[in-house]
């Protein structure tokens, strides 16, 4: 049987994987710029270890999340149950790693840079946690709107 229609689906499919599609170039090339700055580090300094452990897992995680989020969106602008179940799934994980991140302190326990002032890193830091809770805002409606289309609440349920 064809997967049903709906009218939204098709515009926010394409949306999320346009924009997550993105997202993910992003950051494969913030892993590249991760990795070259941690190879030009030193073997013993405090910068690599600190990248080497948890950032670069996360960072990994992150863009396996992404891809899989901007293939659910491909799904979804098909109509298909799999897009919709993979978006629930990968964005609500998302989600938690968001918040995790967040609760760790994330962008705060970046070492001050020369030449920055303290100002400075603030101002980054409130900026990227502005974006971080519209991003995270984003996603849930994404995931919550993937479940309410699983469940049929929203229009005819996929086949």
């Amino acid at each position: 049987m064809p997967p049903t229609r709906f009218a939204a689906d098709l515009a926010i499919g394409i949306i999320v994987a346009v924009l997550w599609g993105i997202c993910f170039l992003c950051q494969v090339g913030g892993l590249a710029m991760a990795g070259a700055v941690t190879s030009q580090a030193g073997a013993g300094s405090e910068f690599r270890a600190a990248m080497q452990e948890a950032s670069m897992a996360q960072l990994v995680l992150g863009i396996l999340v992404t891809l899989a989020i901007c293939i659910s969106g491909i799904g979804v602008a098909m109509g298909t149950r799999w897009g919709f179940l993979l978006g629930a799934i990968a964005t609500f994980a998302n989600v938690i790693m968001s918040v995790i991140q967040m609760a760790t302190g994330g962008m705060q326990t970046m070492t001050q840079q020369p030449g920055v002032s303290a100002d400075q890193m603030e101002a980054a830091y409130t900026i990227s946690i502005v974006l971080g809770v519209v991003f995270l805002l984003l996603f849930l409606a994404y995931g919550v709107y993937c479940v309410m289309r699983l469940i049929g609440k929203v229009g005819p349920p996929p086949r």
